[in-house]
């Protein structure tokens, strides 16, 4: 015998939300369920040695890029440089100089790209601005919850 709710909760919902990092830098987000967030701390955490838990930072920035950032639109040389403070190689300079030369001065999004700017820009103007807009649609929830119980009671 199934629960009433057998196959009713949509475990991985589509709830989008562009987060403005300023400058014109906009991420294209899309909001996590209970149960996505648990994958995605899962994903980068496993049992080590004597019952301890590690967590693999790499494994997991993957895993909530490929979850959580869905694109961006207006990342330019000055964003990435200046105000995200990505340091580049010396020697591999010209290179990403090119693909934004390449690209009308925008860096297309890429998960890859994602990834290294989540664990190496800094955590203040990038990552954290995110999980803020996240946490806020679910403080916006909660009150929208607490706004239907107290118009039923």
């Amino acid at each position: 015998m199934s629960g009433f709710l057998q196959g009713a909760v949509d475990e991985a919902p589509i709830v989008p939300k562009d987060v403005d990092l300023g400058g014109g830098f906009v991420v294209h987000t899309n909001w996590l369920s209970p149960k996505q967030r648990d994958d995605v701390v899962n994903a980068g955490t496993e049992v080590g040695r004597r019952g301890r838990l590690d967590v693999h930072r790499k494994k997991y920035a993957h895993a909530w890029c490929r979850r959580v950032i869905k694109g961006w639109d207006g990342l330019t040389r000055d964003i990435f440089f200046k105000r995200l403070k990505m340091y580049i190689v010396p020697e591999q300079r010209a290179r990403i100089d090119k693909v934004f030369e390449d690209h009308g001065g925008l860096l297309p999004y890429s998960h890859e790209d994602a990834v290294k700017l989540y664990c190496n820009a800094v955590p203040d103007l990038f990552a954290e601005p995110l999980r803020q807009a996240l946490n806020e649609m679910d403080e916006d929830d909660q009150a929208f919850d607490e706004q239907v119980d107290s118009k039923s009671a």
